[in-house]
Protein backbone atom coordinates (compact mmCIF):
# COMPACT_ATOMS: atom_id res chain seq x y z
CA UNK A 1 0.00 0.00 0.00
CA UNK A 2 1.57 3.53 -0.67
CA UNK A 3 2.83 5.21 1.92
CA UNK A 4 3.28 8.87 2.33
CA UNK A 5 6.88 10.52 3.54
CA UNK A 6 7.31 11.45 7.06
CA UNK A 7 8.10 14.69 6.10
CA UNK A 8 4.53 15.32 4.67
CA UNK A 9 2.67 13.48 7.96
CA UNK A 10 4.94 15.83 9.92
CA UNK A 11 3.83 19.34 7.79
CA UNK A 12 0.35 17.93 8.20
CA UNK A 13 0.44 17.28 11.37
CA UNK A 14 1.90 21.12 11.53
CA UNK A 15 -0.84 22.81 10.03
CA UNK A 16 -3.48 20.59 12.87
CA UNK A 17 -1.09 21.98 15.74
CA UNK A 18 -1.35 25.22 14.24
CA UNK A 19 -5.39 25.47 14.32
CA UNK A 20 -5.22 23.51 17.69
CA UNK A 21 -2.84 26.69 18.85
CA UNK A 22 -5.01 29.11 17.00
CA UNK A 23 -8.29 28.23 18.62
CA UNK A 24 -6.39 27.98 21.80
CA UNK A 25 -5.67 31.70 21.65
CA UNK A 26 -8.92 32.20 20.81
CA UNK A 27 -10.30 32.03 24.03
CA UNK A 28 -8.88 35.91 24.31
CA UNK A 29 -11.15 37.00 21.63
CA UNK A 30 -14.57 39.04 22.14
CA UNK A 31 -16.35 37.77 19.43
CA UNK A 32 -16.77 34.37 20.23
CA UNK A 33 -18.35 32.72 23.10
CA UNK A 34 -16.74 30.68 25.68
CA UNK A 35 -18.98 27.68 25.46
CA UNK A 36 -19.05 28.26 21.72
CA UNK A 37 -15.24 28.16 21.14
CA UNK A 38 -14.84 25.12 23.52
CA UNK A 39 -17.45 23.45 21.62
CA UNK A 40 -15.75 23.85 18.73
CA UNK A 41 -11.99 22.92 20.13
CA UNK A 42 -13.62 19.55 21.21
CA UNK A 43 -14.95 18.75 17.64
CA UNK A 44 -11.47 19.84 16.03
CA UNK A 45 -9.51 17.84 18.24
CA UNK A 46 -11.41 14.92 18.02
CA UNK A 47 -10.56 14.84 14.40
CA UNK A 48 -6.86 15.72 15.16
CA UNK A 49 -6.76 13.65 18.10
CA UNK A 50 -7.98 10.54 15.29
CA UNK A 51 -5.24 11.28 13.19
CA UNK A 52 -2.65 10.72 15.33
CA UNK A 53 -3.68 7.77 16.90
CA UNK A 54 -3.43 6.32 13.21
CA UNK A 55 0.27 7.26 12.51
CA UNK A 56 1.41 6.76 16.26
CA UNK A 57 3.52 8.71 18.61
CA UNK A 58 6.69 9.32 16.40
CA UNK A 59 4.89 10.06 12.94
CA UNK A 60 5.58 7.59 11.31
CA UNK A 61 5.10 6.94 7.51
CA UNK A 62 1.06 7.18 7.11
CA UNK A 63 -0.66 5.30 4.35
CA UNK A 64 -2.53 7.20 1.88
CA UNK A 65 -5.82 5.96 3.01
CA UNK A 66 -5.16 7.51 6.75
CA UNK A 67 -4.80 10.88 4.88
CA UNK A 68 -8.02 9.98 2.77
CA UNK A 69 -9.80 9.65 5.78
CA UNK A 70 -8.70 12.62 7.76
CA UNK A 71 -9.73 14.22 4.47
CA UNK A 72 -12.95 12.86 4.97
CA UNK A 73 -13.63 14.51 8.43
CA UNK A 74 -12.19 17.69 8.04
CA UNK A 75 -14.46 17.86 5.03
CA UNK A 76 -17.52 16.95 7.69
CA UNK A 77 -16.07 20.18 9.83
CA UNK A 78 -16.17 22.41 6.53
CA UNK A 79 -19.90 21.17 5.86
CA UNK A 80 -20.93 22.16 9.80
CA UNK A 81 -21.75 25.98 9.39
CA UNK A 82 -21.95 26.28 13.47
CA UNK A 83 -18.50 25.35 13.59
CA UNK A 84 -17.54 27.46 10.54
CA UNK A 85 -19.16 30.44 12.08
CA UNK A 86 -16.89 30.08 15.53
CA UNK A 87 -13.82 29.07 13.45
CA UNK A 88 -14.24 31.93 11.23
CA UNK A 89 -13.87 34.71 13.92
CA UNK A 90 -10.90 33.58 14.96
CA UNK A 91 -7.15 34.14 13.68
CA UNK A 92 -5.00 31.34 11.85
CA UNK A 93 -1.63 31.81 13.61
CA UNK A 94 1.33 29.12 11.89
CA UNK A 95 3.55 27.68 14.49
CA UNK A 96 7.24 26.82 14.37
CA UNK A 97 9.87 27.58 11.95
CA UNK A 98 7.77 28.35 8.58
CA UNK A 99 10.45 27.98 6.43
CA UNK A 100 11.01 24.74 6.68
CA UNK A 101 7.15 23.94 6.97
CA UNK A 102 6.47 21.99 3.71
CA UNK A 103 9.62 20.17 2.67
CA UNK A 104 7.86 18.88 -0.62
CA UNK A 105 6.07 21.86 -1.63
CA UNK A 106 2.31 20.49 -1.08
CA UNK A 107 0.47 22.35 1.38
CA UNK A 108 -0.83 25.90 0.29
CA UNK A 109 1.47 28.48 0.64
CA UNK A 110 -0.96 30.53 2.96
CA UNK A 111 -1.06 27.59 5.70
CA UNK A 112 2.65 28.19 6.12
CA UNK A 113 2.08 32.21 5.70
CA UNK A 114 -1.12 32.87 8.34
CA UNK A 115 -3.15 35.93 8.05
CA UNK A 116 -6.25 33.92 7.62
CA UNK A 117 -9.02 32.77 9.64
CA UNK A 118 -9.21 29.26 11.22
CA UNK A 119 -11.93 28.59 8.55
CA UNK A 120 -9.82 29.45 5.89
CA UNK A 121 -7.28 27.75 6.89
CA UNK A 122 -9.30 24.25 7.20
CA UNK A 123 -11.24 24.66 3.70
CA UNK A 124 -7.29 25.24 2.28
CA UNK A 125 -6.69 21.91 4.42
CA UNK A 126 -9.61 20.04 2.09
CA UNK A 127 -7.60 21.32 -1.00
CA UNK A 128 -4.69 20.09 0.43
CA UNK A 129 -5.57 16.75 1.33
CA UNK A 130 -7.56 16.05 -1.52
CA UNK A 131 -4.64 16.62 -4.21
CA UNK A 132 -2.04 15.20 -1.93
CA UNK A 133 -1.87 11.73 -3.61
CA UNK A 134 -1.23 12.56 -6.92
CA UNK A 135 1.71 14.56 -5.25
CA UNK A 136 3.92 11.53 -4.60
CA UNK A 137 4.78 8.51 -6.97
CA UNK A 138 3.86 5.74 -5.96
CA UNK A 139 7.16 4.51 -6.10
CA UNK A 140 8.79 6.50 -3.75
CA UNK A 141 8.94 3.68 -0.45
CA UNK A 142 12.00 2.33 -2.95
CA UNK A 143 13.02 5.12 -3.80
CA UNK A 144 13.74 6.46 -0.54
CA UNK A 145 14.54 2.76 0.95
CA UNK A 146 18.05 3.01 -1.67
CA UNK A 147 20.39 4.02 0.74
CA UNK A 148 24.48 4.34 0.18
CA UNK A 149 24.42 4.05 -3.51
CA UNK A 150 24.38 7.68 -4.27
CA UNK A 151 26.90 9.24 -6.71
CA UNK A 152 28.20 12.42 -6.14
CA UNK A 153 25.95 14.11 -8.60
CA UNK A 154 22.74 12.32 -6.86
CA UNK A 155 24.00 12.76 -3.24
CA UNK A 156 24.44 17.15 -3.52
CA UNK A 157 21.05 16.91 -5.04
CA UNK A 158 19.46 14.85 -2.48
CA UNK A 159 21.35 16.83 0.32
CA UNK A 160 20.18 19.96 -1.00
CA UNK A 161 16.46 19.17 -1.43
CA UNK A 162 16.76 17.60 2.13
CA UNK A 163 18.31 19.66 3.87
CA UNK A 164 16.48 22.85 5.69
CA UNK A 165 17.28 26.26 3.77
CA UNK A 166 17.96 28.05 6.64
CA UNK A 167 18.98 27.28 10.44
CA UNK A 168 16.60 27.48 13.16
CA UNK A 169 15.40 30.44 15.86
CA UNK A 170 17.79 28.80 18.28
CA UNK A 171 20.62 29.84 21.02
CA UNK A 172 23.57 29.24 18.37
CA UNK A 173 23.38 29.29 14.91
CA UNK A 174 26.55 28.69 12.70
CA UNK A 175 28.75 30.02 9.78
CA UNK A 176 31.33 28.31 8.46
CA UNK A 177 34.14 30.86 7.12
CA UNK A 178 37.18 30.33 5.08
CA UNK A 179 36.55 26.74 6.24
CA UNK A 180 36.51 26.90 9.89
CA UNK A 181 32.78 26.03 11.86
CA UNK A 182 32.57 29.23 13.50
CA UNK A 183 29.82 30.81 16.28
CA UNK A 184 27.98 33.60 15.19
CA UNK A 185 26.43 36.60 17.32
CA UNK A 186 22.62 37.07 17.17
CA UNK A 187 22.26 40.57 18.14
CA UNK A 188 18.30 40.96 19.26
CA UNK A 189 16.29 42.48 16.72
CA UNK A 190 13.43 44.40 18.30
CA UNK A 191 10.79 46.29 15.97
CA UNK A 192 11.58 50.12 15.27
CA UNK A 193 8.83 51.30 17.67
CA UNK A 194 10.03 49.09 20.29
CA UNK A 195 13.81 50.04 20.06
CA UNK A 196 13.67 52.95 22.56
CA UNK A 197 11.99 50.94 25.56
CA UNK A 198 14.41 47.94 24.93
CA UNK A 199 17.09 50.27 24.86
CA UNK A 200 16.10 51.68 28.44
CA UNK A 201 14.93 48.62 29.50
CA UNK A 202 18.41 46.99 29.08
CA UNK A 203 20.23 49.61 30.42
CA UNK A 204 18.30 49.74 33.70
CA UNK A 205 18.25 45.91 33.76
CA UNK A 206 22.78 46.36 33.70
CA UNK A 207 22.67 48.67 36.57
CA UNK A 208 20.19 47.32 38.74
CA UNK A 209 21.99 43.33 38.16
CA UNK A 210 25.08 45.61 39.12
CA UNK A 211 23.81 46.06 42.59
CA UNK A 212 22.54 42.80 42.96
CA UNK A 213 26.49 41.49 42.08
CA UNK A 214 27.91 43.35 44.60
CA UNK A 215 25.02 42.54 47.21
CA UNK A 216 26.19 38.67 46.57
CA UNK A 217 29.72 39.19 46.48
CA UNK A 218 29.35 40.75 50.14
CA UNK A 219 26.88 37.53 51.08
CA UNK A 220 27.50 34.18 52.29
CA UNK A 221 25.85 32.69 48.98
CA UNK A 222 26.96 30.19 46.94
CA UNK A 223 29.21 30.72 44.37
CA UNK A 224 27.20 29.00 41.57
CA UNK A 225 24.52 31.31 42.44
CA UNK A 226 27.12 33.83 42.00
CA UNK A 227 28.45 32.98 38.68
CA UNK A 228 25.15 32.28 36.93
CA UNK A 229 24.13 35.64 37.69
CA UNK A 230 27.23 37.45 36.27
CA UNK A 231 26.57 35.15 33.53
CA UNK A 232 23.55 36.73 33.20
CA UNK A 233 24.76 40.14 33.15
CA UNK A 234 27.55 39.61 30.75
CA UNK A 235 24.88 38.50 28.74
CA UNK A 236 22.26 42.23 29.19
CA UNK A 237 25.06 44.06 28.98
CA UNK A 238 26.86 42.50 25.55
CA UNK A 239 23.23 42.99 23.92
CA UNK A 240 23.57 39.11 23.60
CA UNK A 241 21.00 36.78 21.33
CA UNK A 242 17.55 36.96 23.68
CA UNK A 243 16.94 33.01 23.36
CA UNK A 244 20.42 32.65 25.13
CA UNK A 245 19.69 35.78 27.74
CA UNK A 246 16.03 34.17 28.06
CA UNK A 247 17.23 30.43 28.60
CA UNK A 248 20.44 31.99 30.95
CA UNK A 249 17.25 34.05 32.97
CA UNK A 250 15.53 30.23 33.41
CA UNK A 251 18.89 29.04 34.65
CA UNK A 252 18.99 31.91 37.20
CA UNK A 253 15.41 31.31 38.56
CA UNK A 254 15.96 27.93 38.87
CA UNK A 255 19.48 28.89 41.02
CA UNK A 256 17.85 31.58 43.00
CA UNK A 257 14.94 29.40 44.45
CA UNK A 258 17.50 26.79 44.95
CA UNK A 259 19.50 28.91 47.10
CA UNK A 260 17.10 31.73 48.51
CA UNK A 261 17.33 30.63 51.87
CA UNK A 262 21.00 31.33 52.02
CA UNK A 263 20.18 35.18 51.44
CA UNK A 264 18.95 38.40 53.08
CA UNK A 265 14.84 38.36 52.27
CA UNK A 266 15.97 41.97 50.71
CA UNK A 267 18.44 40.79 48.37
CA UNK A 268 16.31 37.49 47.29
CA UNK A 269 13.61 39.77 46.21
CA UNK A 270 15.34 42.07 44.03
CA UNK A 271 16.30 38.85 42.48
CA UNK A 272 13.52 37.60 41.51
CA UNK A 273 12.91 40.76 40.61
CA UNK A 274 15.34 41.47 38.33
CA UNK A 275 14.98 37.68 36.97
CA UNK A 276 11.09 38.58 35.98
CA UNK A 277 12.60 42.17 34.43
CA UNK A 278 14.48 39.84 32.16
CA UNK A 279 11.96 37.73 31.21
CA UNK A 280 9.54 40.67 30.09
CA UNK A 281 12.56 42.11 28.66
CA UNK A 282 13.04 38.70 26.74
CA UNK A 283 8.92 38.78 25.61
CA UNK A 284 9.34 42.15 23.20
CA UNK A 285 11.67 39.79 20.71
CA UNK A 286 9.96 38.05 17.81
CA UNK A 287 13.27 35.48 18.10
CA UNK A 288 11.86 34.62 22.04
CA UNK A 289 8.24 34.81 21.11
CA UNK A 290 9.04 32.01 18.28
CA UNK A 291 10.77 30.24 20.35
CA UNK A 292 9.10 29.68 23.11
CA UNK A 293 5.85 28.38 21.02
CA UNK A 294 8.35 26.23 19.06
CA UNK A 295 9.50 24.52 22.34
CA UNK A 296 5.73 24.25 23.64
CA UNK A 297 4.55 22.19 20.83
CA UNK A 298 7.63 20.23 20.56
CA UNK A 299 7.59 16.66 22.00
CA UNK A 300 10.58 16.39 23.87
CA UNK A 301 11.10 15.36 27.51
CA UNK A 302 13.61 14.46 30.27
CA UNK A 303 13.56 11.06 28.82
CA UNK A 304 15.35 12.11 25.45
CA UNK A 305 18.12 14.09 27.52
CA UNK A 306 20.49 11.19 27.39
CA UNK A 307 20.32 10.70 23.86
CA UNK A 308 20.67 15.00 23.07
CA UNK A 309 23.57 14.69 25.36
CA UNK A 310 25.48 12.08 23.27
CA UNK A 311 24.92 14.06 20.30
CA UNK A 312 26.56 16.90 21.98
CA UNK A 313 29.53 15.25 23.27
CA UNK A 314 30.24 13.00 19.97
CA UNK A 315 30.52 16.22 18.21
CA UNK A 316 32.27 17.65 20.61
CA UNK A 317 34.80 14.87 20.56
CA UNK A 318 35.46 15.27 16.96
CA UNK A 319 35.92 19.00 16.68
CA UNK A 320 37.86 20.03 20.10
CA UNK A 321 41.51 18.80 18.53
CA UNK A 322 41.05 20.70 15.41
CA UNK A 323 40.66 24.06 15.40
CA UNK A 324 42.05 24.19 12.13
CA UNK A 325 38.45 23.47 10.79
CA UNK A 326 36.59 24.95 13.85
CA UNK A 327 36.78 27.25 16.03
CA UNK A 328 37.43 26.52 19.74
CA UNK A 329 34.31 28.52 20.94
CA UNK A 330 32.10 25.50 18.64
CA UNK A 331 32.50 23.31 21.43
CA UNK A 332 32.77 25.40 23.97
CA UNK A 333 29.28 26.21 23.63
CA UNK A 334 27.76 23.60 22.82
CA UNK A 335 29.34 22.14 26.26
CA UNK A 336 27.99 25.33 28.35
CA UNK A 337 24.65 24.56 26.39
CA UNK A 338 25.15 20.75 27.48
CA UNK A 339 24.95 22.15 31.20
CA UNK A 340 20.91 23.79 30.84
CA UNK A 341 20.10 19.65 30.45
CA UNK A 342 22.93 17.95 33.29
CA UNK A 343 20.09 17.27 35.40
CA UNK A 344 17.53 15.81 33.83
CA UNK A 345 14.72 16.65 36.93
CA UNK A 346 15.30 20.17 36.76
CA UNK A 347 15.50 20.68 33.15
CA UNK A 348 12.95 23.12 31.42
CA UNK A 349 11.77 21.51 27.88
CA UNK A 350 12.92 25.29 26.67
CA UNK A 351 15.98 23.77 28.12
CA UNK A 352 16.14 20.96 26.27
CA UNK A 353 14.66 22.39 22.82
CA UNK A 354 17.46 24.92 22.72
CA UNK A 355 20.37 22.78 22.98
CA UNK A 356 18.46 20.16 20.31
CA UNK A 357 17.88 23.03 18.08
CA UNK A 358 21.55 24.46 18.29
CA UNK A 359 23.18 20.95 17.41
CA UNK A 360 20.31 20.47 14.70
CA UNK A 361 21.64 24.36 13.11
CA UNK A 362 25.31 22.31 13.27
CA UNK A 363 24.20 19.93 10.97
CA UNK A 364 22.50 22.17 8.93
CA UNK A 365 24.99 24.38 8.22
CA UNK A 366 27.83 21.72 7.65
CA UNK A 367 25.55 19.10 5.28
CA UNK A 368 24.80 21.98 3.41
CA UNK A 369 28.53 23.12 3.26
CA UNK A 370 28.93 19.71 2.32
CA UNK A 371 26.03 19.77 -0.21
CA UNK A 372 28.03 22.46 -1.98
CA UNK A 373 31.86 20.64 -1.68
CA UNK A 374 30.31 17.71 -3.59
CA UNK A 375 28.99 20.43 -6.22
CA UNK A 376 32.29 21.81 -6.73
CA UNK A 377 33.66 18.23 -7.14
CA UNK A 378 31.48 16.73 -9.80
CA UNK A 379 32.22 20.09 -11.27
CA UNK A 380 36.17 19.37 -11.02
CA UNK A 381 36.37 22.97 -9.11
CA UNK A 382 38.43 21.36 -6.83
CA UNK A 383 40.47 18.29 -5.77
CA UNK A 384 39.20 16.35 -2.99
CA UNK A 385 41.98 13.78 -3.10
CA UNK A 386 45.08 15.89 -2.40
CA UNK A 387 43.78 19.39 -1.06
CA UNK A 388 43.56 20.50 2.47
CA UNK A 389 39.87 22.39 1.82
CA UNK A 390 39.18 18.90 0.53
CA UNK A 391 40.06 17.07 4.15
CA UNK A 392 39.09 19.87 6.22
CA UNK A 393 35.05 19.35 4.82
CA UNK A 394 35.08 16.14 5.66
CA UNK A 395 36.18 16.53 9.05
CA UNK A 396 33.33 18.61 9.73
CA UNK A 397 31.30 16.30 7.57
CA UNK A 398 32.45 13.34 9.92
CA UNK A 399 31.77 15.29 13.45
CA UNK A 400 27.74 16.77 12.13
CA UNK A 401 27.17 12.58 11.06
CA UNK A 402 28.41 11.64 14.46
CA UNK A 403 26.36 13.86 16.17
CA UNK A 404 23.49 13.55 13.27
CA UNK A 405 23.83 9.35 14.19
CA UNK A 406 23.13 9.90 18.06
CA UNK A 407 19.74 12.32 17.24
CA UNK A 408 18.02 10.24 15.04
CA UNK A 409 16.49 8.25 17.58
CA UNK A 410 14.89 11.38 18.63
CA UNK A 411 14.55 13.22 15.59
CA UNK A 412 11.46 10.72 14.46
CA UNK A 413 9.43 12.05 17.00
CA UNK A 414 10.38 15.97 16.52
CA UNK A 415 8.21 18.01 14.07
CA UNK A 416 10.70 18.79 10.65
CA UNK A 417 13.31 17.17 12.76
CA UNK A 418 13.27 13.74 10.54
CA UNK A 419 15.26 15.37 7.71
CA UNK A 420 18.29 14.03 10.09
CA UNK A 421 18.42 10.17 9.24
CA UNK A 422 17.51 10.43 5.20
CA UNK A 423 20.62 13.50 4.91
CA UNK A 424 22.48 11.32 7.01
CA UNK A 425 22.57 8.76 4.95
CA UNK A 426 23.72 10.46 2.11
CA UNK A 427 26.56 11.74 3.94
CA UNK A 428 28.09 8.68 5.27
CA UNK A 429 27.80 7.06 2.03
CA UNK A 430 30.02 10.62 0.41
CA UNK A 431 32.37 10.07 3.40
CA UNK A 432 33.18 6.52 2.99
CA UNK A 433 34.04 7.15 -0.65
CA UNK A 434 35.59 10.41 -0.33
CA UNK A 435 37.72 8.41 2.07
CA UNK A 436 38.86 5.76 -0.14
Amino acid sequence: MAAIPREAVNSVSRILSSVRSSLDAGSQSHQVSFEDLRRAYLRFEEVRFLFRSRIGPLGRRAERVDFAELENEVRLLVSDDGFMSVVGKIRYRPIGPRGDMDVHGFLHPRLIEGDISVADAIVLLVETLEHLPSHFSLNEDAQDADRGSHSIEQAASRLKRIVPKRQNVAPVQFDIIDGRLVVISQPGNATAADQANVAAARSELTSSGRHIVEELERSNCDKRLLDSFKDLQEKIAANADVVRLGLANIACEFMCDKFHCELPDAVSAMMKAHTLGIGMYVAQFPEWQRFAEQAASVELSAVDIPQITAAVDAVVFNLSARPDVADSDVPRTLLALRQLIENPQAASKKAIFAVWRSLENLVIKVYSYGADFLDKTMTKAIDTGSTVAGKAVIVLMTAALAGALAMTPVASHVSQSAWIAKASDVVRSQIEALGR
